[in-house]
């Protein structure tokens, strides 16, 4: 579920989901929205943007071209090979005394000569400044052959001071680095004793010691891993001769200084970014880079403002392109209000920072720290205190970055997403660790040819992963559907949901462990409106484990001293406040979800339920009640029975059993609304691509509506098995819950036990 607009939860629009609600329910549940407007707000400080999918091609004007696939990982073994595209920029705590650190902590600005927070003031020119310049000057070269007269004098005029600007910043960069290779030189002469002494290599040498001996961990579902003693002298080596090129102290600055192709090495430490900490959450000179959105609010953070303010939202940013600009450079905002086709950005410039690889240069994700809040606090929450009082909203931003990568790594403590990619075709986030932000760990939007793997998110107030409104790009030659966005080997646990992802299509999420949340996965249309790609389809989830997602985040906040106890009637308080309401003890649901597939996981130990899917009517989507059907495509406010919850498929899981074998039932295994009209929906209970139970077999299935006493077939009123002749007939019973658990959403208990730990099955 993913919140667009200023105030965290209190602007959670969640829709009323039956067909035939009477008008009085329906008020109510527009009373309920009301309520939730007052719940204390996360402090969510930014409304955002519109998003468009982009480009999903390869942008060929940079070489290697940007986008169009999943990037790879470049080896850190490759950071010093000249061979390699661009350039590799180091970053450290402290660079040896002789080396000359003018990167510094000059941080605040990822754009290129912004606004606020900009890397001018004097410093050198970057990798970007220049490509900035090239930019403009072919702009208005191309200008000047299709002018005429005083106009083709004036741009000729404007050309010749750009090409001395440019020649002028050509020099000035390679002056800098001249100087940044003198330095290099210097460096080499430091002792070997200031080397063993530097902070970041006294860091790794003991992780090194502690992956030889006890091996490292970044999933805790998985075993340790052990590194070899020659493994563990490589990885010291490459950091040994990374530090005598160290030439920032802050990861931002760097950013700053990178172009296209380059690499960032960041070496071990704790770094907390303390320039962009200084730069105005809001600042009145960037207010005409606001607009609106496909809401209709106004006061939207547009890219522009990324760009010219880039650290007004983020600890870390990477502004990955120009903003669209006419022929006399002025920028082009984009169309007002927002387009309903969503394909294509309509302001991109060109590639500034495309390829860029933010890479730690430790064992494991624990060497190198990004932390929005206080380092002393550890992975863990402040005691006493809700995700709401970071300095910034979001961790590390990656904005129209095509080619992206972000490795080894850890992100916690701040207001809303740790890791937050938009608008980016083709990126990678591997060996990733995200904590304790206020609603995702890592967040990425309207995403194409993307990839999330070996990662764990924890202590997150929405979910600890949500890939949403992700691109679909249709179907193969073979008709087979293409997954162009990938999420897999990951751990999301603690955390209010382990996955979400509204409107997210196409997306493959395999051999994941999603446990000891509130619900492990949701996918939803509830929230669609300011989403592309409404109705939510065509995923296929598949070989994940579903277990214990027991964790109550509605009790009462951990005062300091306080800590959870173990999940369940003893769990006592929470140490992190939720965003989003779902039902304690699930492991998944679909909200209106389209030809999804769920196959061949493992649901076990979740006491409410292991599985729900439900219909979301889209006039409570659409129209009045959510976003004008002009700005979201597919989106019909009289469209009666609604466009969503068709097609969804139950296939091979396993219910109440983990994978050892070991029986641990579920509250219940199956729920359905039975949504009247809904055709397509099935779970298959007989043959060889069965669904099973707790004893391994159809009987010893649980479900709502009951199972049919003909297996195979679909009877109105039982769990359709049969999927071409499925269809709701209506459920009473489940509308009830529904409509009195999404009317009564403010976290209390007063007609719905959503937000209660359920009982252990069997007590």
């Amino acid at each position: 579920m993913r919140t667009r607009e200023q105030g965290g939860k209190g602007t959670f629009k969640l829709r009323a989901l039956i067909k035939g609600i009477s008008r009085r329910r329906r008020a109510a549940i527009v009373l309920a929205f009301g309520a939730i407007a007052a719940l204390p707000a996360l402090g969510i400080a930014h409304v955002e943007r519109a998003s468009y999918w982009p480009d999903p091609a390869p942008d060929t004007s940079v070489t290697p071209p940007a986008g169009g696939v999943v990037p790879d990982v470049r080896p850190l073994a490759t950071a010093l090979d000249t061979s390699q595209p661009g350039n590799t920029l180091v970053v450290c705590p402290q660079p040896l005394a002789s080396s000359n650190t003018g990167g510094g902590d000059t941080g605040g600005g990822g754009g290129t000569g912004g606004v606020a927070g900009s890397s001018g003031s004097g410093t050198a020119p970057s990798h970007a400044d220049v490509d900035r310049l090239q930019a403009q000057l072919n702009s208005v070269r191309a200008a000047i052959k299709k002018s005429k007269g005083k106009k083709r004098k004036k741009l000729k005029r404007k050309a010749r001071a750009l090409a001395k600007q440019l020649a002028a910043a050509e020099q000035a960069y390679q002056n800098a680095l001249n100087a940044q290779q003198g330095a290099r030189s210097a460096s080499a002469r430091a002792t070997q004793a200031e080397i063993d002494s530097n902070p970041s290599i006294q860091r790794l040498d003991a992780s090194i010691a502690n992956a030889e001996t006890n091996g490292y961990v970044i999933r805790p579902s998985q075993p340790p891993t052990k590194i070899t003693p020659t493994e563990g002298d490589q990885i010291r080596a490459i950091n040994v001769q990374l530090l005598q090129q160290c030439q920032y102290t802050s990861i931002q600055a760097a950013v700053n200084a990178a172009g296209n192709n380059d690499r960032i090495e960041v070496m071990p430490g704790t770094y907390t970014e303390p320039a962009s900490r200084q730069v105005s959450s809001d600042p009145a000179e960037c207010a005409p880079y606001k607009e609106s959105n496909d809401r209709g609010q106004t006061g939207a953070v547009s890219y522009r403002y990324q760009f010219y303010c880039p650290n007004a939202q983020n600890l870390i940013a990477v502004i990955g392109r120009l903003p669209a600009r006419d022929a006399s450079g002025n920028d082009v905002p984009p169309p007002q209000p927002p387009l309903e086709d969503r394909q294509n950005i309509p302001d991109n410039g060109p590639c500034i920072r495309c390829n860029l690889e933010i890479q730690g240069t430790g064992v494991a994700p624990d060497d190198v720290i990004v932390d929005g809040g206080d380092p002393a606090v550890g992975d863990h929450s402040p005691p006493g205190q809700d995700s709401t009082h970071y300095s910034k909203d979001v961790g590390i931003r990656a904005d129209r970055a095509d080619g992206f990568v972000l490795d080894n790594i850890k992100v916690r403590h701040v207001n809303e997403h740790d890791v937050y990619v938009e608008e980016t075709d083709g990126f990678q986030l591997n060996r990733l660790e995200t904590s304790y932000a206020g609603e995702y760990g890592v967040l990425t939007f309207v995403a194409v040819h993307s990839l999330i793997q070996n990662c764990a998110a924890w202590g997150n107030g929405d979910s600890g992963l949500y890939p949403g409104a992700s691109k679909d790009l249709g179907k193969d030659g073979n008709g087979n559907q293409i997954y162009a966005n990938e999420l897999r080997d990951c751990d999301s646990f603690h955390n209010a949901l382990g996955y979400s992802g509204t409107d997210g299509n196409a997306v493959w999420v395999h051999d994941n462990d999603f446990y000891e949340n509130a619900q492990g996965l949701s996918s939803d249309v509830f929230t669609a409106a300011g989403h592309p790609g409404f109705p939510q389809h065509g995923d296929l989830i598949e070989h994940n484990n579903f277990y214990s997602n027991n964790y109550n985040p509605y009790l009462p906040l951990c005062k300091p001293g306080e800590s959870p106890g173990p999940d369940g009637p003893d769990q006592g308080c929470s140490d992190f406040t939720p965003s989003v309401p779902v039902p304690v003890g699930t492991g998944m649901w679909w909200a209106g979800g389209n030809d999804n597939i769920v196959k061949d996981n493992y649901f076990w130990d979740n006491w409410r339920r292991g599985t729900m899917l439900f219909a979301v009517p889209d006039q409570l989507v659409c129209g009045p009640a959510g976003v004008d059907p002009s700005n979201l495509a597919g989106c019909n406010p009289a469209a009666i029975p609604p466009s969503t919850s068709y097609g969804n498929k139950y296939v091979g899981n396993h219910m109440g059993v983990s994978p050892d074998g070991t029986k641990e039932p579920n509250g219940q295994d199956f729920w359905w609304d039975q949504y009247a009209g809904n055709t397509g929906n099935c779970w298959i209970n007989t043959g060889p691509d069965a669904n099973t139970g707790v004893n391994g077999n159809r009987a010893s299935l649980t479900s709502t509506p009951a199972l049919s006493p003909q297996p195979g077939v679909s009877l109105p009123g039982f769990l359709p098995e049969d999927c071409a002749t499925s269809i709701g007939t209506g459920g009473p019973q489940q509308e009830a819950e529904l409509l009195n658990c999404f009317a009564d959403i403010t976290f209390d208990t007063k007609t719905c036990d959503w937000f209660t730990t359920p009982p252990k099955p069997g007590n």
